[in-house]
């Protein structure tokens, strides 16, 4: 937004690191302590004073930030906006107060920007009027990555020798090791893909709670020897295993307590790099993932599925190199940052009636 030409001053959590982001973005950021949630409404009020703010841009509705921003909003005068990813808006909470509050500061305000068809839908179920709804998908700054790979052409992670990767065809996911995510779902389907493609390796990016469940179920399936845990993933790192992999899977699924996949941002980056992905019909992926184009989309409970459409990528060279083309096209031409934000500015200035 800032570089779409828009005054902006941003409030964000204090956390590790911040002040060298802080330094580097061009634009002011005020942090707030976490632990000193009462003192945001008073911040918020002040420094969209200062700025004198047209409007708000609330990024999340949970913590407090939502109804603290609705609150300024009504004492200040000015509209504010909200931003709705996935599972912040399916998932089932046990409170129906909180419930309630949720659905208060979805309603409230003036648009709500949806990273996906999937969770428009969902909060228009949730009684958020159709007009107030806008689809503004995830994006991808394709310039990155073109200065990643001018800058990295000979770059390698540490440790790359010792993971065998030579001759082998790759597998990659990238993902927060959490169940949703269905990388169990791939680890069955591994034997699968065996019958079809032998010299194959799956790697794993990312870590998370389920991490040590995962860790003991390739054991159990006897493909411990075709896995290997990466662990966390600096952004030089996931660039690289991007660039070397010949397939991307997020086999994402829904949950019973409303968990899903509010659209799949990794996908675009995996077809940013040429790749071809396949993806878990499920949540928001569909937006993600153009099924057929720029990958497969599969059922995300079915190993068999998962394992068909990664061995029909992998045995047709020239569907793979189609796919993952297609997909890198489609991000310079519709799925970028630059696109959408311009988009989004605009349609947050006909809302309010600013030239």
């Amino acid at each position: 937004m800032h570089r779409a030409g828009e005054n902006i001053l941003m409030l964000a959590p204090a956390m590790e690191g911040d002040a060298g982001f802080d330094r580097a973005c061009g634009y002011p950021v005020v942090r707030f302590s976490r632990s000193r949630k009462g003192d945001l409404f008073k911040i918020v009020c002040a420094k969209a004073r200062s700025l004198k703010a047209d409007y708000l841009l609330c990024t999340h509705w949970k913590g407090g930030l939502g109804l603290n921003v609705l609150a300024a909003s009504k004492i200040l005068g000015v509209p504010y906006f909200i931003i709705a990813y996935g599972s912040e808006v399916t998932r089932v909470l046990k409170s129906p107060i909180k419930a309630g509050i949720r659905r208060l500061i979805y309603k409230s305000a003036r648009k709500v920007y949806c990273i996906s068809s999937y969770t428009g839908s969902r909060l228009m179920k949730m009684g958020v009027h159709g007009d107030a709804i806008q689809i503004a998908p995830c994006g991808i700054d394709m310039e990155k990555v073109g200065r990643w790979r001018d800058e990295h052409r000979e770059w390698q992670p540490a440790g790359i020798e010792n993971m065998n990767l030579a001759g082998r065809k790759i597998i990659f996911t990238l993902a927060r090791l959490e169940q949703r995510k269905g990388v169990d779902k791939v680890l069955e389907s591994l034997s699968l893909i065996a019958r079809d493609v032998q010299n194959f390796v799956y790697l794993i990016g990312g870590d998370g709670p389920y991490r040590a469940d995962l860790e003991s179920m390739a054991q159990a399936l006897g493909v411990k020897d075709r896995v290997v845990f990466l662990g966390r993933l600096t952004d030089d790192e996931k660039y690289f295993f991007y660039k070397r992999c010949d397939i991307f899977v997020m086999a994402s699924r829904d949950l019973a307590d409303g968990e899903t996949e509010g659209f799949g941002i990794v996908f675009l980056e995996a077809n940013a790099f040429g790749k071809p992905v396949v993806g878990g019909l499920s949540g928001g992926v569909a937006d993600a993932v153009a099924d057929g184009e720029t990958g497969l989309l599969v059922k995300p409970d079915e190993p068999a599925d998962i394992a068909g459409a990664i061995v029909k990528i992998l045995k047709d060279t020239s569907l793979a190199s189609r796919m993952g083309e297609a997909g890198r096209k489609r991000n310079i031409e519709t799925m970028n940052w630059n696109i959408h934000t311009v988009r989004m500015v605009n349609n947050i200035h006909e809302s309010i009636g600013k030239q």
